[in-house]
């Protein structure tokens, strides 16, 4: 990030000098040219670092046949689990998910509170700043 600022800072700086300007228009044009891509590159790069991030998911985000990382209050980071489908009726429905070890339902009344999916793996930080219901 470093390099890419002192570019960034160095491209504009010829761009803003009026030696370019009398040198040669081509050069001022390349310049101005490179900075304009380095700059949407980096934008574009901040965005996917964004979307990286990891955060809880809507329970309609879950999918079956997905694999998520499941998280059962602040302290619980489950490896990833497949979700494998929701079950039951109208009054009490639940989601199964496999891992490793079997599978295991929860019940989608305590999504939020007791139990959540994340995007990806969260950090302790994200973990603990997730407000719990319960």
């Amino acid at each position: 990030m470093e390099q890419f600022e002192k570019v960034c800072k160095g491209l504009q700086t010829a761009v803003d000098s009026d030696w370019m300007w009398q040198k040669a228009d081509y050069i001022a044009m390349t310049c101005k040219d490179a900075l304009a891509l380095i700059q949407k590159q980096q934008a574009r790069i901040d965005e996917l670092e964004a979307g990286q991030t990891a955060r809880v998911m809507s329970l309609e985000e879950i999918k079956d046949g997905e694999s998520y990382w499941l998280s059962a209050g602040k302290e619980f980071v489950m490896q990833p689990v497949i979700c494998v489908h929701r079950e039951g009726d109208a009054r009490k429905p639940y989601i199964t998910f496999a891992w490793q070890f079997g599978t295991f339902s929860w019940d989608l009344e305590d999504y939020g509170k007791r139990w959540c999916c994340w995007t990806q793996r969260p950090t302790d930080e994200q973990r603990e700043a997730e407000p719990w219901k319960a």
